[in-house]
This record gives structure tokens, sequence and C-alpha cells, in this order.
């Protein structure tokens, strides 16, 4: 198994379906970074502006964030043929999110992650301040 640049560390928990009690359905990604630690957000300039305010109290500081991952979606997406030519790049539909549990299973996964950095272990260790700012 390989972990995406920057992570650190990840842990699995179970938000879901309590028939299976031992699988865990999220991944959750730690990083110790901030999305703005390095203004990186606004030299890439392609998100809104609503993104960039969002992120504009963490620009230059150091911290870390968490980042829940869905394991096994209900949403399905399609890989089609754009043509018969076999050079034409595929048309690709994701359809991200579109399955309801989905969407319940990660914003749960988010109100854990929140509990979790808020815990006094981490603010006490760490010197952690979350940044539970409202979208």
């Amino acid at each position: 198994m390989t972990v995406p640049p920057g992570i650190g560390a990840s842990y699995f928990i179970k938000v879901g379906n309590p028939d299976e009690p031992t699988v865990p359905d999220i991944q959750v990604l730690l990083a110790s970074q901030l999305v703005g630690q390095d203004y990186g957000i606004l030299t890439l300039g392609k998100f809104k502006q609503s993104v960039q305010d969002y992120y504009k109290p963490t620009l230059g500081r150091d911290g870390f964030s968490m980042s829940p991952v869905l394991l096994r979606p209900k949403s399905v997406g399609t890989v089609t043929l754009k043509s018969k030519n076999p050079f034409d790049p595929p048309v690709l539909d994701p359809n991200c999110l579109s399955h309801p549990d989905d969407v319940e299973l990660l914003v749960k996964a988010s109100k854990a992650s929140v509990q979790l950095g808020n815990a006094k272990t981490f603010r006490r260790s760490l010197g952690a301040e979350p940044i539970n700012k409202p979208r």
C-alpha cells in the first residue's frame, strides 16, 4: 500500500453500519501541514474566492490537517469511450457523492475528526489550536 506525499499517519474508524463492527468505513489521513501553510493556495489561483478566504487564516502557519476518505463508497461512476478512435481520451463521470449514504458517512467522519482535533491531548501536547470555522 502507498501513502500520498505529505501524509504522516492515518487511522481507520467505523462511523456507519453497526452490523459490521470490525470493518472500518473511513480512513483518516493526517498531514503535517495546513492547506495554506506554504501559501500554495494563493499561487494555484484555481480556487474560488470563498475557498481562498476560508483558508486565509492558515496562511504561513504550522499545523496539521485530517482528511477523511470513504473506503467503500456506494456512489458509482462511469467510464465510456468517446469515439472509435483509440487515441481519444475516455469520458469519465466519477459521480462522486451521488449516494446519500456516502455524504452521511463523510459528515460523521468529519465530525469525528474535529472531535479528535479538539481533544485535550492534541491541544496540550501539540499546542494545537483548531480552526473550526463554519463554511
